[in-house]
């Protein structure tokens, strides 16, 4: 099904998906996406409700060159959003521990597209560096998928 897509995002849409599983098998499950060859990115994993290992999964995607979605959407309900928080630590694990991220809108509207101001602001509050946001230009992102080894 990926053959010909250049490459995958992969995510898990709420915690339905992932009923019962305990810690160990949802961080394995991330892990498992970033072990397969098509995947370069886990979108929104701090909203999808799933709790897992932080930490292994940012350190097996530095490992691999592949890259953490923080997206707008994830962040509507503002500094009250349950996602919130969720969204800022990882966030700033993955400034902490060097994971390069990707920054979008995950609009569910046509007219909120390309909107990131709360994500903006976000990193800007917690001092994410820049070079870690690999979508900052399409140089860097073509770069970074490269050096991701994703086919």
């Amino acid at each position: 099904m990926t053959e010909n897509l250049a490459y995958v995002i992969a995510s898990v849409h709420n915690a339905d998906f992932t009923r019962d599983a305990s810690l160990a098998q949802t961080t394995a499950m991330y892990v498992g996406a970033l072990e397969n060859p098509r995947v370069f990115i886990l979108g929104h994993t701090g909203r999808s409700g799933v709790p897992y290992d932080i930490d292994t999964v940012l350190t097996c995607a530095k490992e691999r060159h592949k890259l953490i979605e923080i997206n707008e959407h994830s962040l509507e309900g503002g500094r009250a959003g349950k996602t919130h928080q969720v969204c800022r630590t990882i966030a700033e694990r993955c400034a902490e521990l060097g994971v390069g991220i990707c920054v979008n809108s995950d609009a569910h509207l046509s007219r909120l597209i390309g909107g990131f101001d709360r994500v903006t602001s976000l990193l800007e509050e917690i001092h994410f560096p820049e070079e870690l946001i690999m979508n900052r230009n399409r140089d860097v992102f073509l770069d970074a998928l490269a050096a991701s080894g994703v086919r």
